[in-house]
């Protein structure tokens, strides 16, 4: 029994205001940085002129964080949360008040989050998160451990179908070491793109900034220095592309052990309990009745030590939700044991009628190649001087490579009661959805898809789509009909 009354109105724990004021400083500081940043270049231009101006700047960033202070403190103030009638009610606003009704059965799950600071203070985050749209997910920022935990426990149990107590079992705990070998394993590549697309977006604002505070020729300079020493140009390039797959692969590890370190998981009645987090501390539940599919996904290097990453996706609309809901570092054995607790039964390398594209995919990933290598270079060659397109001997045969896997690896295979679609290109992905929790399918052509006779099918659930691409019309028709007799005449809750 809980030692929380939840049915009066309650407020968020004052010890953490902090992390309610803070946000809204920080909100108020993004909007007003670039000006702030202008007016510092011309006082070391210009220190006589625009020094006398110091004095309005103090004043104008003194109202901006008493502003945001206040504007903080009351949205504390006015934010309340009880339960009542079988409904979540969540009050808040300023000028414009709300109030948030949910319904305790639309609940799909809620999540217990703490960062470092917030266990220095002794408060953690709550968000309750729904089937519905993003107005109707609830997240509140301070609460005292005691008092989220005894929260989640009235919420989670008021949505379970199953009343019955069940000891907690742990039955997977990823050591250390573990989750190192799962860092190392990953796909870098993934890393190395994200990484090359914040430093060409850093290098552009710093070309904007630098026009900007009347430095344009500075940058013009320097690209023509690099389209000019063609040879010394080059091996920055090469030591810049060495640095940045080292960058690379230290990002995706530290990303694993940050995102899973301590990955615990229990079994309790229809529930999985997963805790993971080193700084930022997670904790939610995972109930297999509102599972809608699950994705799992190995590499050349985690195959050779039998490892796997395990997606699982909710019916929710919290996009930070969807990431979290992610395990690392799970071995063959570990998979089937998931794969039992959503349906019942194991489906890992048993699968069986695999059904490849019509060869007209290929082709169509051959043009998106062209858009791409056309889209990179209008953007690199302006910025980095025209010696940038010598990467293209490298980067044409890599992303014809890339094709070349992302055709082998894709196919779909329809079973009795669920279908499995193979993707990937690095890695290998497989998707399991049940027929039952599809929502909605669409057949698609475009027109040049109708010329060659061949057409798509997407597959929706509550919580993400997944497309077939490139069947034959004939074909995509027959397993179109089939899948629809198959949802309907189910008669199971996708929820």
């Amino acid at each position: 029994m809980s030692d929380f009354n939840f049915e009066t109105p309650s407020k968020q724990a004052l010890k953490g205001i902090l992390f309610l004021v803070f946000p809204s400083v920080a909100k108020s500081f993004k909007t007003a940085y670039l000006p702030l940043v202008f007016y510092i270049f011309q006082v070391f231009r210009n220190p006589d002129q625009y020094r006398q101006y110091l004095s309005y700047i103090v004043f104008g960033l003194i109202a901006l964080v008493i502003f945001s202070v206040v504007r903080g403190f009351l949205s504390f103030q006015n934010f309340s949360f009880y339960i009542s009638k079988g409904s979540f009610i969540l009050r808040q606003g300023i000028l414009k008040k709300q109030r948030l009704e949910i319904s305790l059965s639309k609940i799909q799950n809620v999540h217990i989050a703490q960062n470092f600071l917030q266990r220095l203070v002794g408060v953690v985050e709550v968000q309750i998160d729904t089937a519905g749209d993003k107005t109707t997910e609830v997240l509140i920022k301070s609460l005292t451990i005691e008092k989220a935990h005894a929260l989640k426990e009235v919420l989670v149990t008021s949505t379970s179908l199953e009343k019955e107590e069940v000891p907690n079992e742990t039955i997977l705990h990823i050591s250390f070491s573990e989750l190192l070998l799962a860092g190392l394993t990953q796909n870098h590549f993934n890393s190395f793109y994200i990484l090359s697309a914040l430093i060409f977006g850093l290098l552009i604002d710093f070309r904007d900034l630098m026009e900007m505070i009347g430095y344009a020729g500075f940058v013009t300079d320097m690209t023509e220095k690099a389209a000019s020493g063609t040879y010394f140009t080059l091996v920055i390039y090469g030591v810049l592309f060495l640095v940045a797959i080292g960058s690379s692969v230290l990002f995706s590890l530290g990303k694993v052990l940050l995102q899973n370190y301590g990955l615990r998981i229990k079994h309790s009645t229809t529930d999985l309990e997963i805790e993971k987090g080193l700084f930022n501390r997670v904790s939610y539940s995972l109930k297999s009745s509102r599972i809608q599919s699950v994705a799992y996904r190995t590499n050349v290097l985690k195959q050779r030590f039998g490892m796997y990453s395990l997606r699982f996706y909710q019916a929710m609309s919290a996009a930070n939700s969807k990431k979290n809901i992610e395990i690392e570092g799970i071995n063959q054995q570990n998979l089937k044991i998931f794969e039992h607790f959503v349906f019942g039964y194991t489906i890992a390398n048993r699968i069986e009628n695999r059904i490849k594209p019509d060869p007209y995919f290929k082709r169509q990933l051959f043009i998106r190649m062209l858009y791409l290598l056309v889209l990179i270079n209008v953007i690199a060659i302006p910025l980095l001087g025209f010696t940038f397109g010598f990467i293209n001997l490298i980067l044409v045969p890599w992303l014809v490579f890339l094709n070349y896997l992302r055709y082998k690896k894709s196919y779909y295979s329809n079973q009795e009661s669920y279908i499995i679609l193979g993707a990937g290109r690095i890695d290998t992905v497989t998707n399991i959805v049940e027929h039952h929790k599809i929502q909605s399918l669409k057949l698609k052509q475009n027109f040049f898809e109708k010329k060659r006779a061949v057409a798509r099918i997407t597959l929706y659930t509550a919580s993400n789509f997944m497309t077939i691409p490139a069947m034959p019309y004939a074909e995509a028709i027959e397993l179109y009909d089939t899948l629809l007799y198959k949802v309907e005449s189910k008669g199971l809750d996708w929820i």
